[in-house]
């Protein structure tokens, strides 16, 4: 039993020099994220200083934007009012050009109009002449196409009778040999 203890006790020095070990590793990491955070909490005080810098410098700009701004639009309006008298005078002369312009290209139109009415004509003609040829060319064929078929019958006929008669005179050819 004695010995179970100093076993027992060996275990518990062993795991107390371990949790000593992980308390010693604890109190150096503290150390160093004490040592960070002072570290951090100078550079956001640098980072606050610089912004607080950067936004006087901003609205700074924005005032001498803002003023530049309302020049440009003050020049741009007087500029645009000098270029619009200026310009009513050629939209005047455009327009005059314009109408007359117009005016020939409604004739123009016109004429095409009529031209189209013309060709668009001549096409119906044409299509009625194609297909009354074809109706009339179909009857033709029709009409060779009966005759022909009447003119085979008849040969068909003719040629029935012939064989008819050669096979007569084969046998009576071969009757009249045989009596001899």
């Amino acid at each position: 039993m004695h010995e179970s203890l100093r076993i027992r006790l060996d275990q518990l020095k062993f795991e107390l020099e371990n949790k000593e070990k992980e308390v010693n590793v604890t109190e150096a990491n503290n150390d160093v994220l004490r040592n960070l955070y002072g570290e951090l909490l100078e550079e956001n005080l640098s980072l606050k200083s610089q912004l607080q810098s950067y936004d006087n410098k901003f609205r700074q700009l924005e005032s001498e934007i803002e003023k530049k701004i309302e020049f440009d639009h003050k020049r741009s309006q007087q500029a645009s009012l000098n270029h619009r008298e200026a310009n009513t005078d050629v939209v005047r002369k455009l327009f005059g050009e314009s109408f007359i312009e117009q005016g020939v290209l409604v004739e123009e139109n016109q004429s095409l109009k009529s031209q189209f009415q013309s060709y668009e004509n001549k096409l119906k003609q044409l299509e009625y002449e194609v297909e009354t040829e074809t109706k009339a060319n179909i009857i033709d064929l029709k009409e060779d196409l009966e005759n022909d078929i009447l003119e085979y019958d008849q040969l068909l006929e003719e040629t029935k009778i012939l064989r008819s008669q050669l096979e007569w005179e084969i046998v009576t050819d071969s009757q009249g040999s045989q009596q001899d």
